[in-house]
């Protein structure tokens, strides 16, 4: 299911539970790498995970408290580092964000922050199996008027269990939103 079909439905949620915020994510750069240890170099099981997409997209949910988020983030490979076609991969998330803000003027102001949270993933070519993850990103940004958001977001995603993680994810995002 492609990312777009979630708006509609996030949409209704944001409305539903009084979201303060809603976010959505383009990621002109995500690269999910397999975890090779050791002890795996020669039989790695997890390298079926590698995939280089080079884009994701994302939605994320922040409820009228600001204490906490939930992040949706799909990843669709055209071409994956294997040479296959149709592989994606999802993860939803929740945490506590820390956001700072501070005032340019009347009408602008600066944000800087970062998130931390676990979640559950899907790799398309695992399909039904569902992983633990655990995230964090930093972001900052500029703030309009109190109501848009626009700014840059490095995220990380550890897919795995304490002790054996099996890949991991970094995305480079631009965030754009509207607060309620």
């Amino acid at each position: 299911m492609k990312a777009v079909h979630l708006l509609p439905l996030t949409l209704l949620l944001a409305n539903i539970s009084s979201a303060d915020e809603l976010i959505i994510s383009y990621a002109p750069s995500a690269t999910i790498k397999s975890d090779i240890d050791e002890s795996e170099l020669k039989s790695n099981s997890y390298s079926r995970l590698d995939l280089n997409p080079g884009t994701a997209n994302g939605i994320r949910w922040v409820p009228s408290s600001e204490l906490f988020y939930v992040d949706f983030t799909f990843i669709d490979s055209d071409n994956d580092a294997r040479g296959d076609h149709d592989r994606d991969y999802k993860s939803l998330s929740a945490g506590p964000r820390f956001i700072i803000e501070g005032p340019i003027n009347e009408s602008l102001k600066s944000y800087f922050g970062c998130t931390a949270g676990v979640g559950a993933t899907e790799f398309g070519i695992e399909s039904g199996k569902i992983r633990s993850m655990a995230e964090a990103s930093f972001k900052g940004g500029l703030v309009f008027k109190d109501t848009f958001i626009i700014g840059p977001e490095v995220k990380f995603q550890f897919i795995g269990s304490p002790g054996e993680t099996v890949a991991h994810v970094l995305t480079f995002n631009l965030n754009a939103g509207i607060r309620f």
